[in-house]
C-alpha cells in the first residue's frame, strides 16, 4: 500500500525584491507517504533553481504550483529552513542558502522489521531577495515517511 498526501492551504507571498518577479508558497505542506513494512518510505521538497516546487515520495515526483515567476532569476533569492520538530534525513536548516541552486528537504525510512515506523520533521521555510532582510514568502512544511501500519 502506498500513501501520498499533499494539502496546500491559503497562498502566502508578496512582491520580490531583487528581481521584479513575485513569489508564492502554500501556507503549509503535508507530504506523507506510507509503505508496507519491511520497506522504505520517502517524503521530500525541493525548491528548484528553475521556479518550480517538487515534491517527491517512494512512489514518484510532481511539480506544485511554480514558487517563482517565470523569467525570474532563482539566484536572485534566498531561502532559510527551520527546525520545529523531528529530525530531516538531509536539507540544510539554519543557513541562508541562494536558490540559484535547487534546494532540497527529506525525510526517509529504511525499516526491516515487521512493525511500524515512523520518521518525520515539521520545519519552516523563509524566503526573502539576496541580501535582504524583509521575508517575502513563507510555509509550514511537514514531512513523514512511515513503514508498516496504521493502527
Amino acid at each position: 500500500m502506498s500513501g501520498i498526501m499533499l494539502a496546500c492551504v491559503a497562498a502566502s507571498g508578496g512582491s520580490s525584491g531583487g528581481g521584479g518577479g513575485s513569489l508564492s508558497l502554500p501556507a503549509s505542506v503535508f507530504v506523507y507517504d506510507l509503505q508496507p513494512a519491511p520497506g522504505f518510505a520517502q517524503a521530500q521538497i525541493s525548491l528548484t533553481n528553475a521556479g518550480v516546487f517538487q515534491v517527491l515520495t517512494s512512489t514518484g515526483s510532481y511539480n506544485e504550483d511554480p514558487w517563482l515567476v517565470p523569467g525570474t532569476a532563482a539566484a536572485d533569492y534566498e531561502v532559510l529552513a527551520t527546525l520545529v520538530s523531528g529530525t530531516l534525513t538531509s536539507g540544510t536548516t539554519g543557513s541562508w542558502l541562494n536558490l540559484g541552486t535547487t534546494r532540497t528537504w527529506d525525510v526517509s525510512n529504511t525499516y526491516l522489521g515487521s512493525d511500524t515506523q515512523e520518521n518525520f520533521a515539521v520545519f519552516s521555510l523563509g524566503i526573502r531577495a539576496v541580501g535582504g532582510s524583509t521575508i517575502l514568502a513563507s510555509c509550514d512544511v511537514y514531512l513523514t515517511a512511515t513503514v508498516g501500519t496504521l493502527r
